[in-house]
């Protein structure tokens, strides 16, 4: 690096001739400039070894005279310089070196170095150096930071370049040529606003560079055209340049390509508005019950305003070879009544329109530009004369691999053609129609079926009904005949002399009424196949203690029963053995008015087994005597009914009076009713 201003003039210290000082007035300059330097100014031995120096020296290094003296060269040089040997070299060989070395400071610290250094001789033959050493940190930052803020601007990625205030170009970067094909000798010194053809409009121009005279910048989006006359939408940053007086003297523009961005934009805001068109359908398709025409006129008026001029749903007839339109909308009045009156006269069949082939091929039919108008029929043809058309889409409507129909659309002016995107979004809202029409079916289905399934119900209930009513009524007249039984039994028994016969007479009216006072449960009760045995049972020992008051006024009844619902079919039985076990208990357990007590348990224990049990404290039976081998018609009774009828376990214990267990499942018979 060349530096300015050398420290040291040539005449400033005596050379190796020996020249003569000079006079004393010119040597008090060499001193004043010595001291007054900037710069640090050393005197060395060619080793390295330092004989004086400058205050600048000490100021720059930061050591005191005496530590630079005593230190030398070694001090102060960076050895490690691969710079230092060459200079050295140099200096030996010419006398004198110029160039840059790195230095060291007291602190450490490094830095680049001015070296000017020249040998020259004493009087006495004696070789020195006179060396100037300049700090560049400044100047090389400085320097460095200019290169680097090129490089910046050359290797952004944004377009960089400035224009005067007649907009005529005065700097453009790499990217700028990039992005735009010229480069800068093309553009610089020409117009920028012809060269890029902005389409910046002459108002927004003025209202442009009137932001930038007041607040010195202003961001912009604007269209562009590169050299290949590519269309680009350009975000502009836009900063105004001044100079010293404050003057704006031209402009700085930061130019970025956002077109991708705009245009992922645009089809963000062109998905979420289908999103939303669709998620409006999918509301009213979710609402449709029996009918779906509604939902059918809505969904093509919502597509005709949003996505095209006209919309029309058509849908296979039951014979499956016409087409009949369900719904259609135009958007425009005028075109909306004259489809009205074309299609309330026209059902086509499949070989007459596009909506036919679609339906035949079940697959969209997309038909960006019109060309062709053979497929369409006279009465279409003086519509498309009369409105045009562009641009045709459609698509089938299809339900559990079934087609159902069509939905198509039809723009009438050019320049905006369908494309796959339509067809996609097309073929999601036709699946959501088919869907509704095939919810409409089956609920319709399910409907009949419904009420066909009530009507059944309803025939089923009434017979039940009547049923019950049936079974009520038999059980009513059966337990109405048994209770004649009983009073004629009571009657005849009344008559009869005989102790014995009369005895018999009474005991089979007892059972007859057991029997005639379950069906009075059975028809008093909501469920005519079973009753609570606890509420039988309070009910029978109260009929058959009210048989034996007369007699045994001193016998008391104790009852210990659980809940325990069974059917008739043991129920019967059940009462058959209370009957006979408390009225023998009544006639042989408490003879000549004993005083004592009758007690009757029922519970329920796991695995549905019950277990009723019968004992009294009366006189007792001998050890003796084996009831199991009794041949009276009670005991008899008792275990045919118990062992047979129930399936019963049957246990006796005779201590302290008679007690019978029996344990039984109602498990034995099914329920009937």
């Amino acid at each position: 690096m060349k530096v300015s201003g050398n420290p040291l003039d040539k005449g400033a210290f005596m050379n190796g001739t020996g020249r003569k000082r000079k006079e004393s007035s010119e040597e008090e300059n060499y001193r004043l400039f010595f001291e007054n330097s900037s710069d640090a100014i050393f005197f060395t031995s060619p080793d390295g070894k330092i004989y004086k120096c400058n205050n600048a020296a000490t100021k720059l290094f930061g050591y005191t005279e005496e530590e630079l003296c005593s230190g030398g060269r070694q001090t102060i040089q960076d050895n490690s310089d691969p710079h230092l040997q060459e200079a050295l070299y140099q200096r030996e060989k010419t006398g004198e070196f110029s160039g840059v070395l790195t230095y060291i400071k007291k602190n450490g610290s490094r830095f680049p170095g001015a070296v000017q250094s020249k040998y020259y001789k004493l009087k006495d033959g004696t070789v020195r150096t006179c060396t100037s050493v300049r700090d560049l940190t400044h100047i090389m930052k400085t320097e460095e930071q200019i290169a680097y803020q090129s490089m910046i601007v050359d290797n952004v990625s944004d377009a960089i370049y400035s224009i005067d205030s007649n907009t005529i170009a005065t700097s453009w970067n790499k990217s700028a040529e990039k992005l735009y094909g010229w480069k800068a000798k093309e553009v610089i010194g020409k117009n920028l606003a012809e060269v890029l053809r902005s389409e910046l409009t002459v108002k927004g121009r003025e209202e442009l560079y009137k932001t930038l005279n007041e607040t010195g910048e202003a961001i912009i989006e604007s269209i562009h055209y590169t050299k290949g006359d590519k269309k680009l939408i350009i975000e502009a940053h836009l900063i105004s340049i001044k100079n010293g007086n404050g003057e704006i003297t031209g402009y700085l523009t930061v130019n970025r390509d956002i077109t991708t961005r705009k245009q992922m934009e645009e089809q963000l805001r062109h998905e979420k508005e289908r999103l939303g068109i669709l998620a409006d359908l999918v509301s009213v398709f979710a609402k449709v019950t029996y009918d779906y025409n509604e939902s059918l006129n809505y969904t093509v008026k919502k597509l005709a305003v949003d996505l095209g001029d006209q919309c029309v749903i058509r849908l296979v007839n039951e014979k499956g070879d016409r087409l009949i339109e369900r719904a259609f909308w135009h958007r425009e009045k005028e075109c909306q009544e004259y489809l009205l009156e074309m299609f309330s006269a026209n059902r086509y069949n499949f070989n007459e329109s596009y909506s036919g082939e679609t339906i035949k091929s079940a697959k969209p039919l997309l038909i960006p530009v019109v060309t062709n108008m053979s497929h369409m029929k006279s009465e279409f043809l003086g519509y498309v004369e009369k409105y045009g058309l562009s641009s045709l889409l459609f698509v089938p409507i299809e339900a559990d691999s079934k087609i159902l129909g069509t939905i198509s659309m039809y723009r009438n002016k050019p320049g905006n053609p369908f494309n796959l995107d339509d067809q996609l979004f097309l073929q999601n809202v036709a699946g959501k129609i088919g869907f509704a029409i095939t919810k409409a079916k089956l609920f319709n289905d399910n409907l009949a079926e419904i009420s066909e399934r009530k009507l059944a119900e309803e025939k089923i209930k009434s017979a039940l009904k009547e049923k019950e009513v049936l079974i009520r009524e038999l059980y009513h007249r059966t337990k109405n005949n048994m209770q004649v039984i009983y009073s004629l039994l009571g009657l005849k028994g009344a008559t009869v002399e005989d102790e014995h016969t009369r005895t018999i007479l009474e005991d089979m009216g007892n059972r007859i009424q057991t029997i005639a006072l379950v069906h009075q449960k059975l028809y008093q009760s909501k469920n005519l196949s079973r009753i609570d045995l606890k509420e039988y049972i309070t009910d029978l020992t109260k009929l058959i203690m009210e048989s034996y008051s007369s007699s045994e006024k001193n016998v008391k009844l104790s009852l210990d029963l659980e809940s325990a619902t069974v059917l008739i079919d043991t129920a019967i039985p059940c009462g058959l053995i209370i009957n006979e076990l408390i009225s023998n208990s009544f006639k042989h357990a408490f003879p000549n008015g004993r005083e004592g007590e009758i007690k009757v348990h029922l519970s329920r224990h796991e695995q549905d087994v019950i277990e009723l049990r019968i004992s009294d404290n009366g006189i007792g039976i001998p050890e003796s005597v084996n009831l199991l081998d009794g041949d009276t018609l009670g005991i008899q009774l008792f275990r045919n009914i118990a062992e047979e009828q129930l399936n019963g376990e049957v246990h006796f214990n005779y201590k302290d009076g008679v007690s019978y267990t029996i344990k039984f499942k109602d498990v034995l018979y099914e329920e009937r009713v």
